[in-house]
């Protein structure tokens, strides 16, 4: 199994146990006299099979991870840079308080120009994330 088959595995297994969370809450308590349609005992039983297998998921893919660690991080901190620059204010504005403007250091165009750099950034990083994925056996 290559880390893409990997990392879809563990979103299935996420999906799984959440499922299984949500029966065994619905399930462990019914009203007298209705049919308790999953067994308690058995999706605890599976839960924690499921757990087990996301355990060692999940610890496969990060040790197969560790020779990109530092563009995965990069990644996560290029996309926190984006958002904050998406949400700077960069227009002139009269305050709604005096007759007086506000202007930014960072104007629109600078700013949409850092956008434009780390977007770039972000697909570089990803698709070279992509091809390790694709190739590293876990």
């Amino acid at each position: 199994m290559n880390l893409k088959q990997a990392l879809k595995e563990k979103n299935n297994l996420k999906a799984k146990i959440a499922l299984t969370q949500d029966r065994l809450k619905s399930y462990n308590k019914v009203e007298e006299g209705l049919e308790r349609v999953y067994d308690p005992h058995e999706l605890y039983k599976q839960l924690l099979e499921e757990t087990d297998k996301l355990i060692d998921i999940k610890t496969r893919i990060q040790k197969a991870n560790v020779p990109i660690l530092s563009k995965i991080y990069r990644l996560s901190e290029v996309k926190g840079l984006i958002a904050t620059l998406n949400r700077l204010d960069c227009d002139a504005s009269r305050s709604s308080y005096s007759n007086l403007y506000s202007y930014p250091a960072i104007g629109v165009m600078e700013r949409d120009a850092f956008l434009s750099a780390f977007q770039l950034e972000v697909e570089k990083i990803q698709e070279e994330i992509d091809s390790f994925n694709f190739v590293t056996a876990v």
